[in-house]
């Protein structure tokens, strides 16, 4: 059987002379289209707006911001370090975007932040549920923020603006968190969370009962790590045990076992759910655990 001659498929010179022509036009055009914007006073900046946030709340920073900006290029400048040098100057504020209007107007969406716990690296950093370090440190602890302990050496370099990027520290805000937005454990206050590897975590509650803490009374001092909550609050502290990579599940097994307690009709406290405990294991929140302080003490196991 005769085999099928194959025919060499040739391109024509003049087709790729062609093409590559085309090509080399609309990268010139390109180069000169971006020398035109980037060159061109037109496109300076001239106005910078703030929006999602009072504005006269941060007229000193606008000012000073827009003496570095203004007269610059609109297209030059990196919305992303943009963004990042005005969260290290603020550190209490996001921003959650930057958009360029044309001609030469900058418009930033702000928002506040809010801290829910403050970091102890030698001193107290305040710190918001993404991670960010909100503000300068202080040898003050902030009054009813919870204070992260167990982190000392994991964090380099701690400043206002910086987003700390470790998993234990992210574990402990979403525990935090969860607490705060749980409506039956608005009683309780979460004084401090003690991490630990290689043995179990801990955080501690107290609840509240109505009275003025010396936190409220502006009487805070310069306490030990070990001792600052125990110093700003009346009550004495339970400790609850828990595994840190199920935060969601030891905060809402956490908020049945309480109103459990609390409805207890035996209870001679009058509902203080936290009354007589010793401490609380939720290592396994499918087999919490209370241990009570009584005439003789007794471990009750509630499931």
């Amino acid at each position: 059987m005769a085999r099928r001659k194959t025919k060499n498929f040739k391109i024509p010179f003049k087709i790729i002379g062609i093409f590559l022509f085309f090509i080399s036009i609309i990268l010139i055009s390109a180069a000169v289209l971006k020398a035109f914007f980037y060159h061109y006073p037109y496109f300076n900046i001239s106005r910078i707006v703030i929006k999602g946030a009072e504005e006269d709340k941060y007229a000193e920073f606008k000012a000073h911001f827009t003496s570095r900006l203004m007269g610059k290029n609109i297209f030059s400048q990196k919305l992303s370090l943009i963004k990042r040098q005005i969260e290290e100057e603020l550190g209490d504020v996001e921003c959650r975007a930057i958009q360029r209007r044309l001609p030469g107007e900058l418009i930033l969406f702000l928002s506040d932040r809010s801290a829910i716990a403050q970091l102890k690296l030698g001193r107290f950093y305040p710190i918001d549920a993404s991670a960010m370090i909100m503000d300068n440190p202080s040898d003050l602890a902030k009054p009813f923020l919870p204070v992260i302990l167990g982190l000392e050496g994991a964090i380099e370099g701690p400043k206002k603006g910086k987003l700390c990027f470790v998993l234990e520290l992210k574990k402990a805000l979403s525990l935090i968190e969860r607490k705060n937005s749980a409506p039956n454990l608005g009683d309780y206050l979460i004084t401090r969370v003690s991490l630990a590897k290689n043995k179990t975590s801990s955080f501690f509650i107290i609840q509240r009962d109505g009275l003025s803490y010396p936190a409220e009374k502006g009487l805070i001092k310069k306490y030990p790590a070990e001792d600052v909550s125990k110093k700003m609050y009346p009550q004495k502290e339970v400790e609850v045990k828990f595994d840190l990579d199920r935060p969601g599940d030891v905060i809402n097994v956490l908020a049945l076992l309480l109103d459990k307690r609390k409805g207890l009709s035996a209870m001679p406290s009058g509902g203080q759910a936290l009354e007589n405990v010793e401490y609380i294991d939720l290592k396994d929140p499918d087999s919490p655990a209370v241990l009570e302080t009584k005439k003789k003490s007794s471990f009750n196991q509630y499931k």
